[in-house]
């Protein structure tokens, strides 16, 4: 299992922090605001793979965050 380069913590996945466009359907219901999720768009400004532990990043990217996790890399 890897070690987080960071804390030292041994982890088997990691946390995915990214940028997403989303894209609603605005209506009012019954003069309520409401809001239906059309669909989501990933952007490349943020792909952060974090260790759950310490929430560090550790890969920017999932090829390097498939290596990492398979040992093939330790950055």
């Amino acid at each position: 299992m890897p070690k987080c380069p960071n804390c030292g913590a041994e982890i088997s996945c990691l946390n995915n922090y990214c940028s997403q466009e989303h894209k609603y359907m605005f209506c009012l219901v019954d003069d309520k605001p409401e809001y239906t999720e059309i669909r989501w768009y990933p952007t490349e400004h943020t792909n952060d793979y974090c260790c759950p532990e310490c929430l560090e990043v550790i890969a920017t990217s999932e090829d390097r965050a498939i290596r990492f996790l398979k040992g093939e890399t330790q950055r």
